[in-house]
């Protein structure tokens, strides 16, 4: 398995990409979320020509998960602050990177379960989005996102629909947390930090 990861950069409005997506970014109220939206199809498109294939076999399931079709590779997009991952895989994988906020803390009762609430009520910011960025991986993994409700699983001995699912997770940068899901034991993971 591999991740990439990519810096965001404000010049990226610059670049050029297809007119579909300008349009559909155009339509973002939230100027950072215009400038993660190219940088997340910047860094897809960079992944998918490294492993020689090409993004017009790209279409989504129901809930919007991207996925390859005819193709024994799989990705899952990610982005947070200024950042971007792209987890790449020979597996169906979820992904996801989250910023270190204090926020989280006022949110946790959305995705800690009823066991875990009672574990971490009095959790670090740091831990809590570990736990936050875990159970989004595991949604974004199962291709429901976030309408499967967080607080609905815990984490420990984690089986959805009877699938074991294995989970990793790190701390990038000192305020970002990244964490993979996937129903195949996570190996070797290569961790590669792009330009875009």
């Amino acid at each position: 398995m591999k991740l990439y990861i990519a810096k965001i950069n404000q010049d990226l409005q610059t670049r050029k990409v297809s007119k579909k997506l300008l349009a559909t970014v155009n339509n973002y109220l939230n100027p950072q979320a215009r400038i993660q939206k190219i940088a997340s199809h910047l860094l897809l498109t960079h992944v998918l020509r490294i492993h020689h294939v090409s993004n017009s076999g790209i279409s989504v399931n129901e809930y919007g998960k991207p996925f390859l079709k005819n193709q024994s590779l799989y990705f899952n997009l990610s982005h947070s602050d200024n950042y971007v991952i792209c987890a790449v895989s020979k597996f169906s994988v979820g992904a996801d990177i989250e910023k270190i906020n204090q926020r989280i803390k006022s949110i946790s009762q959305a995705f800690l379960s009823v066991s875990e609430q009672k574990m971490y009520h009095r959790s670090s910011a740091a831990k809590l989005t570990q736990i936050w960025t875990l159970k989004e991986a595991v949604v974004k993994l199962i291709g429901t996102g976030i309408t499967k409700k967080m607080n609905s699983f815990p984490l420990d001995n984690l089986k959805i629909s009877g699938m074991q699912i294995y989970t990793w997770s790190k701390l990038f940068n000192k305020n970002m947390q990244i964490a993979i899901a996937q129903y195949e034991k996570i190996g070797e993971l290569k961790i590669i930090e792009v330009q875009l």
